[in-house]
């Protein structure tokens, strides 16, 4: 095994040079899989590596199989996303997932539901531009995400190990079995080749720092002016808004017996659109001041802020049977007044969508896994599709019918934004008719964070 330290970009590049130089010394073309799959995987800490060759006749063949500790999988094609595989294959570009379940590409594939995949890296293998198979690695655990810092060495040994690949199947092919001259030549172009590269990805990487930079602060400004532009709008439109549904008002009080049935309808029609319309902007001006909030971290216990929340709702719960199932949960380190919003939201959801429901059951808990505290809420109330999940926390996007659930889609939208910010993720499980879970994690570490530049 290379043993790696991530954090450090010398040691990074030592891996794609040392598992290369070992790569080369390899014949055996049923050993060099293996010794591709171990050493990524070793490299990215996977719990599960498979390398996938696309064989002349078109199909897929998984050569390798593993788990974490190097027992070969069960030959069962179902035990990867082939969404994922197949988008790789076909793009030619590597795939890095936090959290497949939550990505907006591939949330809503058959296959990542079922197998609940969590992080995912899927590298395409290349000769050239020739797309020789993929190796496929994952963690079906929140207990360990890949990081794009491992990418770029990831990537140079996988070129590398397309062209031993390549190189092993032409020697299979020609019967070639002991080494020549021109094999030890080709070591020497492989190495040249490896040095090449190493170079080559050096100034891409300077390059595309640069180019970061600059699209981060255009990113930046842009995003200032929106919200320049947004909060001006929203001011502007308020007052006519007003306007029109006081007027409405009047008219109906003064002049109502003089209407029509249907003049009436359309006057009360006209008012709830003015209200609804008032609504959503105040969800955004809201939504939008989140991004400016300052956070003020401190050991939180949860049962404060869970209190808090429950208390602004008190009214949700009147006149209902309404069981909350609360356990003990970890504290973390997070913003009092934030996280009582994200339980304020979570709450006010449950309790909208189980309003049909007899005996709402609501629970709440959490637990700390490994390096993170993930917490949970959870009803049996109408549920969700789960291939709409992708849409779930985007902003005024609703699931739901208008008429049978008021609301203007934003709730859940500030809950991921807040989240977000302080370097956690968000998720939510459901069958429809079987109620959903909405799953919130914070780090352990207090000091790391989550920029939510693109979060909009």
């Amino acid at each position: 095994m290379i043993q790696m330290t991530k954090n450090n970009s010398s040691s990074l590049f030592d891996f794609a040079l040392s598992a290369s130089e070992k790569l080369v010394e390899i014949r055996d073309p049923v050993a060099l899989p293996d010794f591709i799959v171990e050493q990524i995987a070793n490299f990215t800490e996977a719990e599960i590596g498979i390398m996938v060759i696309l064989r002349e006749q078109g199909y897929l063949d998984y050569v390798v199989r593993r788990v974490a500790d190097g027992v070969p999988m069960p030959e069962r094609k179902e035990t990867l996303s082939h969404t994922i595989l197949t988008e790789v294959m076909n793009s030619r570009a590597p795939v890095v997932l936090a959290n497949a379940m939550t990505d907006q590409r591939f949330s809503g594939a058959e296959s990542v539901q079922r197998l609940r995949i969590r992080s995912v890296m899927c590298i395409p293998l290349l000769v050239g531009q020739r797309v020789l198979g993929a190796i496929y690695l994952e963690n079906r655990s929140l207990k360990k995400r890949f990081s794009k810092d491992m990418l770029t060495p990831v990537l140079l040994f996988a070129r590398q190990a397309a062209i031993a690949t390549e190189n092993a199947r032409l020697r299979e092919r020609l019967g070639i079995q002991n080494e020549s001259q021109s094999g030890a030549a080709q070591e020497d172009e492989q190495r040249s080749a490896l040095e090449r590269e190493r170079d080559k990805v050096t100034r891409l990487n300077a390059e595309l720092e640069r180019r970061v930079a600059e699209r981060t602060q255009e990113l930046q400004n842009a995003l200032s002016e929106l919200e320049h532009f947004s909060y001006t709008i929203s001011h502007n439109l308020r007052s006519p808004l007003r306007g029109i549904d006081g007027w409405s008002m009047v008219l109906l009080a003064e002049a109502g017996d003089q209407l029509s049935d249907d003049a009436r309808r359309y006057l009360d029609l006209l008012r709830s659109n003015a209200q609804q319309m008032g609504y959503l902007i105040d969800d955004l001006v809201t939504f939008l001041r989140l991004k400016r909030m300052p956070i003020n971290k401190e050991k939180v216990d949860m049962q404060d802020a869970l209190t808090a929340a429950l208390n602004r709702l008190s009214k949700e719960q009147e006149g209902r049977k309404v069981e909350l199932r609360i356990t003990e949960m970890p504290a973390c380190y997070a913003d009092l007044n934030l996280l009582t919003e994200v339980y304020f939201q979570l709450l006010e959801n449950a309790l909208k969508f189980t309003r049909k429901r007899e005996h709402a059951i609501i629970e709440i808990g959490g637990q700390t896994v490994v390096d993170e505290q993930v917490y949970y809420v959870k009803d049996n109330g109408v549920g969700f599709d789960m291939q709409y999940v992708h849409k779930l926390f985007m902003v005024f996007e609703r699931l739901q019918r208008d008429e049978e659930y008021e609301g203007t889609g934003a709730g859940l939208a500030s809950v991921k934004r807040i989240v977000l910010r302080h370097g956690g993720q968000v998720w939510a499980e459901s069958d429809p008719g079987e109620g959903a879970t909405f799953y919130f994690s914070f780090p352990l570490n207090p000091t790391e964070t989550s920029t939510d530049l693109f979060d909009l």
